[in-house]
């Protein structure tokens, strides 16, 4: 632009010549020419630069637009999830919103029948293979069962890959069928409708059922993991094996209807079919889970507290899922029930890494106590002999505190997986803040001090008694088994760490629980003298 300000001089730059000489060069006709189109140009460039100005200003106030529109959406997004679960999703039912079942589920079949499959895509033709895979091998894998079972027990030949083996034999057993549905979910992702995406999550949804449900069921049987390896006992096997197939007959079928209607009216105002099917199936899931433990009801017997704890808390479960179905709290529903799911199939993986591991700690522990037994009779008796003798010895449990070690890791990573787990539903307790249940005032320096305590106070305080309780129940009993590798502290040491310790959990847990609750550090000295006298004469005792 500068250039075409001295045209001269560009011409002249251009022709190669002197600018005094342009004169004789140019004829003049051609040097008006010339220069209205080098006017022309540089009109055009100063028009370009400031279009070019003009949109990179505009960019720049997109983007901060964005910016700001992404603040307010992360806001937003804050605001609602402390609030969404406490805010219902779709009106109450009532008897009048009964009278368009008809119509809504003819719009459900209608839409089902208009679905088309998609084309498949290469992890469909993958998952395909995969399950043709089970299929071929299952039959083979079978019979290599039965040979590897007959052989669990016996000292010479019992090893862990044998157990490995039936637990990757229940794995493939299980999975034909959630493949299946993987498959049919992931054909219809590819279809452009508004109600696939929704039927394909709850294809995949109940496919993680499924394969739950089917999992235990192979575990139990007769030739199962559970109940050769694991050394379950025949009730609770038969009454597992008596829970899936109820579960597979009656609940999961509906569990699939219910998911893909409420899916599919996921955008609808009252959703009654969905929500009436989720009832339905909700009733049969607890009458399904009280037979089962009416069936294990003589191992109850002598807990009548764990029997009747657990009626309750099924019943209870089932009357406030469907009390809140009813009421309208269906996305809040949807979330805790997905939560409480994916949560039984983390307890399921926990059962059955424990039992593994034993399995492993004890196949281990034979074999050594085999070996040194024979160590120590080898030179009277042949092998022969020794493994007839060996039949009345110990080789088969575990010491206490092995079995306590194993419980409290499995207990760990269980509190750890279940924390990430439940971790983003911890925003939607925020709402417990605005209950306000009671004030508690005292005077600080002479002025008034109100603290609030709220809902969420309550909750903190139960959630501080339960982590009080375990803690003091469970932690004392680890330190022991640490302490009994070193010989030079001494039972009576061990047993007064554990009391000290116990205490020290449960006082601490005492001053956390009534803090939270309100309850000044001023107020709270008394308990904490009064036990450490208690701690002093314990000690004593001891």
């Amino acid at each position: 632009l500068a250039r075409l300000s001295k045209w001269a001089e560009f011409l002249a730059a251009e022709l190669n010549v002197a600018p005094d000489t342009l004169d004789s060069v140019v004829e003049e006709e051609t040097l008006e020419a010339v220069k209205s189109l080098l006017r022309s140009r540089r009109e055009l460039l100063t028009e370009l630069i400031a279009v070019e100005t003009e949109l990179i200003n505009v960019h720049g106030s997109i983007d901060r637009t964005r910016q700001q529109l992404s603040d307010h959406f992360e806001e937003y997004q804050s605001y609602l999830s402390s609030r969404i679960l406490w805010v219902p999703s779709h009106p109450a039912l009532s008897f009048s919103s009964l009278r368009n079942i008809r119509s809504d589920f003819r719009a459900f079949v209608d839409g089902l029948a208009a679905l088309k499959m998609g084309s498949l895509t290469p992890p469909s033709i993958t998952l395909i293979f995969l399950i043709l895979l089970s299929l071929l091998f299952s039959r083979r894998m079978e019979t290599r069962l039965h040979d590897s079972n007959e052989k669990v027990g016996r000292v010479r030949e019992d090893s862990i890959r044998y157990t490995f083996f039936a637990l990757l034999f229940t794995l493939v057993r299980s999975i034909a069928l959630p493949l299946l549905l993987i498959v049919i979910a992931k054909s219809l992702q590819t279809i452009t409708s508004s109600a696939t995406p929704y039927l394909a999550d709850a294809v995949l949804g109940s496919a993680e059922s499924l394969f739950m449900i089917l999992f235990l069921r192979n575990a139990c049987h007769e030739h199962g993991i559970a109940r050769v390896h694991f050394d379950w006992s025949a009730v609770t096997c038969d009454g597992f094996r008596r829970l899936t197939t109820i579960l597979l007959i009656w609940w999961w079928p509906l569990f699939l209807l219910t998911a893909l209607f409420l899916q599919v009216e996921i955008d609808s105002i009252k959703a009654v079919f969905g929500r009436l099917l989720f009832s339905v199936s909700n009733i049969v899931l607890c009458v399904a889970l009280l037979d089962f433990v009416y069936w294990r009801r003589r191992i109850l017997v002598q807990k009548r507290r764990l029997f009747y704890g657990g009626v309750i808390l099924i019943i209870a479960g089932a009357v406030f899922f469907i009390a809140l179905t009813i009421s309208g709290y269906v996305y809040s529903v949807s979330v805790f029930y997905q939560g409480f799911r994916e949560s039984l199939m983390i307890v399921v993986g926990l059962v059955f890494f424990y039992f593994f591991m034993q399995r492993w700690l004890l196949v281990v522990r034979r074999r050594l106590r085999f070996n040194e037994l024979i160590a120590a009779r080898q030179s009277h008796e042949d092998s022969e002999e020794q493994e007839g003798e060996f039949k009345g010895i110990d080789l088969v449990t575990l010491s206490t505190s092995v079995e306590q070690l194993l419980k409290a890791g499995t207990l760990m990573l269980g509190a750890v997986i279940f924390a990430f787990l439940w971790a983003p539903l911890f925003r939607a307790l925020e709402a417990m803040q605005r209950v306000n249940l009671w004030d508690i005032s005292d005077v600080v320096e002479g002025e008034v001090v109100v603290t609030s305590i709220t809902l969420a106070s309550v909750a903190l305080a139960l959630i501080f008694t339960f982590i009080t309780f375990f803690a003091a129940r469970n932690l004392p009993h680890l330190v022991a088994l640490l302490l009994r590798s070193r010989n030079y502290v001494t039972p009576g040491s061990r047993y007064a760490i554990m009391k000290l310790l116990r205490y020290q959990i449960v006082g601490v847990g005492v001053i956390v629980v009534l803090s939270t609750l309100g309850l000044r550090w001023d107020r709270l000295q008394w308990l904490v003298a009064a036990l450490g006298v208690g701690i002093g004469f314990g000690l004593q005792e001891i």
